[in-house]
């Protein structure tokens, strides 16, 4: 995560949720990569174009391509693991225009119908509200993927734009339509920046719950926070998990818990502990 004078201007290289980490692509998930993109072949073809050519030629190139975006801040992209299988990818990408960043996400055929790109999309949405500047989010599919806007509208995101031609790309795979869908997202609370505003934590970035419509927030977020006004609380977990200090948000009066070690029912790997495609389901 890169933060100057409290201000986040890059998301942290590993996010954490419930069931999955989002890892910053890295030169040692090409092969994994490839195995996934291989596996889902007939599932990607209708949408996306890593379903177009050698399945190994198209993962080295997406990690390495994922490499260079994210040292120009121009997008950041992550492999999707679950128990530390690549099970797909997503992305924040400084491509939608001022104050705004695109969202896009794929999925491994056999791992569909989980909810598991809702809850990494959940997870781009608290890492991407977070960043300096960034006001807006978007979400943009062909129109015949219905399965890829029901992410959008299970997050909260908004329908503002239905794109045809010659404001919509030529289709260029066989299930699309050339009709895009085009959802937006705000911020919904103000930016707050300055002393006390963070980064606080130094624990894996974690998110509280935007499935259950709650607002959403990683320990390293710029927002102000506010010890709860019951005094300082820690919530000793069972099994041997880490206590944790629960916080509330300005404005909100939603805890959030600050992890510092550990998750339910797992404990994290010492590299996960650093604090600092195009969409098909």
């Amino acid at each position: 995560m890169s933060v100057h004078h409290g201000v986040v201007h890059r998301p942290a290289a590993i996010l954490v949720s419930d069931r999955l980490v989002l890892r910053r692509w890295e030169e040692k998930d090409i092969d994994a990569a490839t195995q996934a993109i291989r596996d889902s072949h007939d599932h990607l073809l209708p949408w996306s174009l890593l379903a177009v050519g050698d399945s190994h030629d198209v993962a080295a190139n997406l990690v390495t391509t994922a490499h260079s975006e994210w040292e120009r801040d121009e997008a950041y992209k992550y492999a999707i693991l679950v128990e530390g299988l690549v099970v797909g990818g997503c992305g924040l990408m400084r491509r939608a225009g001022p104050g705004g960043l695109e969202i896009g996400y794929w999925l491994h055929g056999g791992w569909t119908g989980r909810g598991l790109v809702t809850e990494a999309v959940a997870a781009l949405i608290t890492a991407g509200f977070a960043l300096d500047g960034v006001t807006w989010l978007e979400i943009r599919h062909d129109a015949a993927n219905l399965a890829s806007a029901g992410v959008p509208r299970r997050l909260g995101f908004e329908e503002v734009e239905l794109q045809t031609a010659p404001n919509a790309p030529s289709p260029r795979m066989p299930g699309e339509s050339g009709v895009v869908r085009v959802w937006r997202k705000t911020r919904p609370y103000p930016r707050r920046v300055g002393p006390g505003a963070g980064p606080r934590g130094r624990g894996p970035v974690r998110a509280v719950d935007w499935l259950h419509g709650a607002m959403v927030q990683e320990v390293d977020a710029g927002a102000q926070q506010l010890d709860d006004p019951g005094g300082a609380q820690s919530a000793h977990r069972q099994g041997g998990q880490a206590a944790g200090r629960v916080k509330k948000w300005r404005g909100l009066g939603l805890p959030v818990r600050q992890d510092t070690q550990q998750l339910p029912g797992r404990t994290l790997p010492p590299e996960s502990r650093l604090v600092d495609p195009q969409p098909t389901t």
